[in-house]
């Protein structure tokens, strides 16, 4: 199992992650502070396929006006349920991205295991912050070097350097993000 301690760069919000692997993965998280509009709290948990595609996701965000809950699983046959509706626009999403953490982009990179200089379009389910809704969010990841990616929203056009250690684990989001800490146990 590895830890991950992140610490937004504004100082106004921590992570606290851990990743287990074997057959597939999981993440289990909890972000505190400022989740982009709102102070609160979100806790999430991500499994993944055996290929690192995300099968289900489970989420909390706790904040000043209540609490907020979603599920969604991926079914065998690539379509997604969110709170136990079928969500036909997420059927090209093989990822998730909850909005507010760099976890969801440590799960692709592994999943994608790009060579220097090649780069990827996929499509996520976007669990954006601050209006808590799910979307459909087209990306482009991008391996510049063997510790560098650049992940692009093709929606927005927003772009980001993700410095990445030996296990795909992203250590610096640009200026967004970075790790203070990563440990295995």
């Amino acid at each position: 199992m590895i830890h991950i301690i992140w610490r937004d760069s504004n100082h106004l919000s921590l992570e606290s992650c851990r990743v287990t692997g074997g057959g597939t993965t999981i993440i289990t998280g909890e972000v505190v502070g400022n989740l982009q509009g709102f102070w609160g709290t979100l806790t999430y948990e991500v499994h993944c396929r055996p290929d690192g595609s995300t099968h289900w996701v489970r989420s909390r965000v706790c904040h000043e006006q209540g609490e907020m809950f979603w599920t969604m699983n991926r079914e065998e046959d690539g379509r997604w349920r969110v709170n136990g509706e079928l969500d036909p626009s997420l059927a090209s999403c093989q990822d998730v991205d909850i909005g507010v953490t760099p976890s969801t982009n440590t799960l692709v990179i592994r999943r994608l295991g790009l060579k220097v200089g090649a780069s990827q379009d996929l499509s996520a389910a976007w669990l954006r912050f601050p209006d808590l809704t799910v979307h459909v969010l087209p990306q482009r990841y991008t391996r510049i070097s063997t510790d560098v990616y650049r992940y692009e929203s093709l929606a927005s056009g927003f772009q980001a350097m993700l410095q990445v250690d030996e296990y795909g684990i992203v250590r610096k989001y640009d200026d967004l993000w970075e790790s203070l800490s990563v440990f295995e146990r």
